[in-house]
């Protein structure tokens, strides 16, 4: 497991079936990276219901430096290979992404030519509104520590973003409730079988944990089902 701070991005998987899931599983095997194709995969577990895998991928880094022997400035090339932290979760028809946009949007793309597109990765909207409810629902201990409001009219014509850092949760859930579509992050800290987890939630179907990773592994899937 990638270690923490981490970013998590979760997307759904459309007519993932039985057939579909080895065939990704297969395709990932006979596609290991190499320096010729500069990207590729490597797995990292696999069982019944969940692939976990790495997607290596080459980034070109360009730098100026000083030649001091022909006092001249010039640029140079280097290649950072970044790697990326998924797991295919087939019972759940998710795909969690451990890392940023930029590269998710890229393995995203690498799965989908692997699978030929027979595959559909659709985006999954974090709903501020029924996260609270089902942590009220499951008697979850929870502290909504801050929210971000975008679309916040300030004036008449005067529109922006509005971030709340420090609030009451009976306020804090007011909010929610009458501002919910424009909710686009909040953090909440919360108790899952007594562990303690600070996290951010993005609307946009992104979480960030701000827990040491290896502390919370065994809450993960816990938190997933309240989440998502």
């Amino acid at each position: 497991m990638v270690s923490s701070p981490v970013t998590i991005n979760y997307k759904k998987l459309i007519y993932l079936d039985e057939k579909l899931y080895y065939e990704l599983i297969n395709q990932f095997e006979k596609t290991p990276y190499t320096p010729k194709t500069g990207s590729g995969f490597l797995i990292k577990n696999q069982e019944i219901n969940s692939i976990q895998c790495y997607f290596i991928l080459e980034k070109p880094i360009y730098y100026t430096i000083y030649d001091v022997t022909n006092n001249t400035i010039k640029k140079e090339k280097s290649i950072k290979k970044d790697v990326v932290e998924f797991l295919i979760d087939k019972k759940n028809h998710l795909i969690e992404i451990y890392s940023n946009k930029q590269n998710s949007k890229r393995l995203i793309n690498e799965i989908g030519k692997l699978c030929k597109f027979n595959l559909t990765i659709s985006d999954i909207i974090f709903n501020p509104k029924i996260i609270i409810k089902k942590f009220e629902d499951e008697k979850i201990n929870f502290i909504i520590r801050s929210l971000k409001i975008r679309d916040f009219t300030i004036k008449k014509r005067i529109i922006g973003t509005y971030n709340i850092r420090s609030i009451e949760n009976y306020e804090a859930k007011e909010i929610i409730n009458e501002s919910n579509h424009n909710i686009s992050y909040f953090t909440v800290q919360m108790k899952i079988e007594k562990k303690f987890l600070t996290i951010g939630i993005y609307r946009s179907g992104t979480i960030r944990l701000f827990n040491k990773i290896e502390d919370i592994e065994n809450s993960l899937e816990d938190l997933k089902k309240l989440i998502i």
